[in-house]
């Protein structure tokens, strides 16, 4: 049988098999397509049929890995209990929301807090866990 790629190149399942499996694990981004000088991504629906799904989710993570890291654009949510990654080119102001419904700011990935600096904002939470030290402290020596 033979499998087409977006880009029009054909291969047999054998082929598709030995080169994806050649790919996986060797080279970070997407898996481009096996035909001479071309640079076509090969789709998430090829790779499934031919890779095994725990080589598949890997190689989902890794590409989503590598897009965070190679373009400013994309952002993880910087919420522990959150994987999501966020495209913020289409954003405005300084700031971008998250499916999960954090609300951070795009320069230093805490929580939102315009008109403030992010240093001014630093500055502000170091000055309340200060006075929480401090509040402590007093509390203990009562």
């Amino acid at each position: 049988d033979l499998m087409k790629n977006t880009c029009g190149e054909m291969f047999c399942d054998s082929c598709w098999t030995v080169y994806l499996n050649n790919q996986v694990g060797s080279q970070e981004g997407l898996i481009q397509c096996p035909g001479f000088g071309c640079a076509a991504p090969v789709p998430v629906a090829i790779l499934s049929c031919f890779l095994p799904s725990h080589q598949l989710v890997n190689l989902v993570k890794s590409v989503t890995d590598f897009l965070v890291r190679s373009d400013i654009h994309y952002i993880r949510c910087p919420q522990k209990h959150c994987q999501l990654i966020i495209w913020t080119e289409n954003l405005v102001a300084d700031g971008f929301k998250c499916g999960c419904g954090f609300h951070g700011c795009r320069s230093c990935r805490k929580l939102y807090h315009s008109p403030s600096t992010c240093q001014e904002y630093h500055d502000f939470l170091s000055y309340k866990n200060k006075i929480a030290e401090f509040q402590q402290l007093e509390s203990s020596v009562e």
